[in-house]
Order: C-alpha cells, then structure tokens, then sequence
C-alpha cells in the first residue's frame, strides 16, 4: 500500500469497510517500525492514523456486538416458552455481554 493510498483511507475513514482499516492500520504500524528500525522519529500523521483508526476499528466492533446482543435477547424473548432454546440464547447473551465489557 501506498502512502497517498494511506492517507486517502485516512481523510475519509468513514466510509471505508473495517477490512480497509485494519489493513490501513497494520501498514501503518511497519512504517512506523521502519522509521524506528532507521532511527528517524515517525511523522506525526503517522501516529495520529494510527491511533485513529484503532478507535474506529474499536467503535464499529462494539457496535456490531451491540447489535448481535439485542438480536440474542429479541430472539430469547421470542422463544421464551422453550427450555433449550432459552439456554443456548442465555450462553450467547453472556458471552456478547463479555466482550462488550
């Protein structure tokens, strides 16, 4: 990946998939471990990518498991009436609840 591809992921974050970020942010970690193995102090826009696509990335998983949590306890209320079913929402429910804490 090229540097103006970077910084074009970069100006317009938003609109990229999480793929394209995570690819962003990991070429963006190896050149700033290249301009450390060099000795010459990484460029501000650098760490500033970096550390703001590690919030997006963050955002948009915990948003997704916001989304998969409230889809478990809708489902779990729907099948209220069904033992098994319930406890396997139940487990579902509380592993989602985990990551989110």
């Amino acid at each position: 990946m090229l540097v103006g591809q970077i910084k074009k992921i970069l100006s317009d974050i938003e609109t990229n998939g999480v793929d394209d970020l995570i690819m962003t942010k990991v070429n963006l970690q190896a050149l700033d471990k290249g301009y450390q193995e060099s000795g010459v102090e990484s460029p501000e826009w650098i760490i500033d990518g970096i550390n703001s696509l590690t919030r997006e990335i963050t955002d948009r998983n915990r948003s997704q498991l916001i989304g998969d949590l409230k889809r478990a306890k809708a489902r779990r209320e729907a099948a209220s009436t069904l033992d098994e079913k319930r406890k396997k929402l139940d487990s579902e429910i509380e592993a989602l609840e985990k990551k989110l804490a």
